[in-house]
């Protein structure tokens, strides 16, 4: 189900005018672009030009493409259509001016800059975008001022559309309930999800190393419990490339973090406490949260280095093993995490994992949890981590979203058919009040 409805693509075109160059750049000629001012059109005092037609073409090609649809039309057929969208716009702006409406230079300077600011991220640097243009026989200040029509012709056009037809829109809880009724088809579907509980077996140094590292981790909680600063520890006892930094490790958004123990960890400990020992394919990992909002997350970390030899892996494997043999023999599986789990993050709430879409899953989780009931246990798999023993605890089939999930988008897309339905009928009478000569 698209978001907006076909007939609103003349509104929403003019707010691309930046993008099409990310396609329209690559398709430009070696010899740099054609610049035609020769004049299509004159709606009331303002003039279409050739170019200003050149870009609506290219622009209306872009839209098509990035949302996969074929352009079937032939060119004469397209361009017609254009030159009709940017009559509409100009249509638009000649009414803003009787109405004394205003846009300021400060308020298109400040939307071209934001656009700009766009494109830039998607080449990842100006520079970047720099030398795509110039490979093209055009600057920096070329596709600054060629967008600055467009962006002067978005913003007149969002005020009449506030002013003219918005006052005139109502949208009802029973037409919303209609559209969903009427597009259930259409409306989509949550992936295939399974929840899973696991229990995980991280492979252990040798009894020497192990008693070694016990014995630094008892000094580094020794330390923390006198009142010692964590940067300050992490200072003296870190073998991570953050010790001189007292252990900052910096700020990660959701799904960041190489490890999923340390994932779970940084998005549940409270700020400031420190955790227990964390064991990952680096090493063993005490953390602490030093702030979190609900997008990101800044963590310090004292890191022990840890050798892990074949020998220890084998060791974890078997230890999985007899986990595994174990749940298949009917023992409670929540007894067995507390018992033998390794993962700080789950060993808590019975080896909780969360619920995930199979598409997101590992390829060798997918494999494992192919084909098992709710409630079974799959072999032991390896991982970065160490060995997953996993249950799975509920399939959870594709299922198509309800309508309380969807209710605002589908509000926002009855309100858009009605104000098209709306605008075709002002801009029809636009047509009959202003002068309009189309010269090609």
């Amino acid at each position: 189900m698209t978001q907006r409805p076909a007939s609103w693509a003349w509104a929403s075109a003019i707010v691309v005018g930046l993008s099409l160059f990310l396609g329209g750049l690559s398709r430009a000629s070696a010899q740099g672009p054609e610049l035609v001012d020769r004049v299509v059109a004159v709606v009331d005092d303002e003039s279409i030009l050739q170019s200003d037609l050149d870009r609506e073409v290219e622009s209306y090609k872009f839209e098509q493409s990035q949302s996969g649809q074929p352009v079937t039309e032939d060119d004469a057929t397209i361009r017609r259509k254009m030159l009709d969208r940017l009559i509409e716009v100009k249509l638009l702006v000649a009414q803003a001016k009787l109405d004394e409406i205003e846009v300021t230079d400060d308020e298109i300077d400040q939307a071209v800059a934001r656009s700009l600011d766009e494109v830039i991220s998607r080449f990842g640097t100006k520079a970047e975008l720099m030398k795509e243009l110039a490979r093209n026989g055009m600057t920096f200040d070329d596709l600054k001022a060629r967008n600055r029509d467009l962006i002067r012709n978005r913003l007149y056009t969002n005020r009449m559309i506030s002013m003219h037809i918005r006052p005139l829109i109502e949208v009802r809880e029973d037409e919303v309930r209609a559209f969903y009724e009427e597009h259930i088809d259409e409306i989509p579907r949550t992936p295939a999800s399974v929840s899973v509980s696991n229990i995980l077996v991280v492979p252990q140094p040798e009894p020497g190393a192990q008693k070694a590292l016990q014995e630094k981790i008892a000094a580094i909680e020794k330390a923390l419990a006198a009142g010692e600063d964590f940067g300050k520890v992490a200072e003296r006892f870190s073998e991570g490339p953050n010790a001189k930094r007292g252990g900052l490790v910096g700020s990660f958004a959701r799904g960041d973090l190489f490890n999923p123990a340390l994932e779970e960890l940084a998005w549940s400990l409270p700020v400031g406490k420190v955790s227990d020992p964390v064991s990952t394919e680096l090493g063993v990992h005490l953390v602490q949260v030093t702030a979190r909002t609900d997008e990101e997350v800044t963590l310090r970390q004292i890191l022990l280095r840890v050798t892990i030899t074949a020998d220890d892996w084998e060791r974890a494997r078997l230890r999985a093993q007899k986990v595994y043999e174990e749940a298949r023999a009917g023992q409670d599986f929540a007894k067995l995490v507390e018992k033998y789990s390794d993962d700080p993050a789950s060993r808590d709430n019975g080896g909780k994992l969360g619920t995930f879409p199979e598409e997101k899953l590992t390829p060798e989780f997918r494999r494992a949890l192919k084909g098992l009931q709710p409630g079974e246990v799959a072999p032991p798999v390896k991982g970065t981590a160490g060995y997953f023993v996993l249950r799975l605890d509920e399939r959870i089939p594709p299922q198509r979203k309800s309508y309380e999930e969807i209710h605002d988008q589908l509000r926002a897309m009855v309100e858009d058919q009605k104000i098209q339905a709306e605008l075709d009928k002002f801009l029809q009478g636009l047509r009959e009040k202003f002068y309009i000569d189309i010269k090609a």
